[in-house]
């Protein structure tokens, strides 16, 4: 789910049959789905703002496509991969998470990897928060010791 608004909230129904991408502009009164596509509907849902957003699936062929006139239309940007979570600071500049950190400067049509701390044992993000353009605050990461015990990481 994600909520721009009082009034306007998206959701995503993985299911098969009946899911996919809907929105509602008056509180949940009502509903329209957006988007669909039969055993391939998202599992993630992100907007920037009323009019771009993006979903993606990340089970089987994975994907990530973009709108950007409130999902009337949706453009593949990134096959065999999805994101976990995703965050924009501007129109342009955003990240996403999938294993792998990912950042954009072109309001997400190419996607680039960003570094993480190199440490032996330290597993990818799956969360993160953006406090500014300079400050991502990141979760999920675990460090697994010589003697297998493992400890969660924040980043």
């Amino acid at each position: 789910m994600h909520v721009l608004n009082q009034d306007t909230i998206w959701i995503v129904l993985s299911e098969g049959l009946t899911g996919g991408v809907f929105r509602t502009t008056n509180s949940g009164l009502n509903w329209t789905q957006q988007f669909s596509q039969l055993g391939a509907n998202p599992t993630n849902i992100y907007f920037y703002n009323g009019s771009t957003g993006f979903i993606s699936l990340n089970t089987g062929a994975s994907y990530v496509r973009r709108t950007t006139n409130s999902g009337l239309n949706w453009t593949t940007v990134v096959n065999g991969e999805g994101f976990t979570d995703m965050h924009f600071t501007d129109s342009l500049t955003g990240w996403r998470s999938y294993g792998l950190m990912k950042k954009t400067t072109n309001g997400g049509v190419n996607w680039v990897t960003q570094s993480l701390p190199s440490q032996t044992g330290l597993s990818q993000i799956t969360k993160f928060s953006v406090l500014n353009k300079d400050t991502i605050w990141g979760v999920n990461g675990y460090y697994v010791y010589p003697n297998n015990q493992g400890r969660g990481v924040l980043l």
